[in-house]
């Protein structure tokens, strides 16, 4: 016997007397047919894209022990309800289940920080300054006065 997991959304347009009618159906389907079954009812929600012109349903989970045979049975009366618009069944691998379950935690992630270039300095070290070879203007005005002034 494998693990199986059946996840199907019920078209959000019908009132909650319709969604638990319909969940209580396969629940029921789940239990007499399967073992270990467990149900979780995730609500109302809004749906990824447009399904069927809808865009919001109610979805369920169903987790139950069974043989393949009643996965083809319950499909089938998934595909033949037409309240259900989408539906998933999938085979549980429990020992990457038990695996991931038993890995070390990884330590969380350092924030990122923006606005900081990771590729090194775009532009060279800047030149160190320029040695004073000439006299500024001020500094040649100011000594061909005191020349001037000398001659006198």
């Amino acid at each position: 016997m494998k693990k199986y997991e059946c996840l199907y959304v019920i078209d959000g347009t019908f009132d909650n007397d319709v969604i638990s009618e319909v969940t209580t159906k396969f629940e029921n389907l789940a239990k007499d047919n399967a073992k270990e079954s467990e149900v979780n009812n995730w609500g109302r929600r809004k749906l990824a894209y447009e399904v069927n012109k809808k865009w919001d349903g109610y979805y369920s989970l169903i987790t139950f022990r069974s043989e393949p045979d009643f996965v083809a049975e319950l499909e089938r009366q998934l595909r033949l309800d037409e309240k259900v618009i989408k539906f998933l069944v999938t085979v549980v691998d429990e020992k990457k289940i038990e695996k991931l379950a038993n890995a070390p935690k990884k330590p969380p992630r350092k924030p990122r920080e923006f606005n900081r270039d990771h590729r090194g300095p775009r532009r060279e070290a800047p030149a160190a300054p320029a040695t004073p070879s000439a006299p500024k203007v001020e500094e040649k005005v100011a000594s061909e006065v005191n020349t001037a002034e000398a001659a006198e």
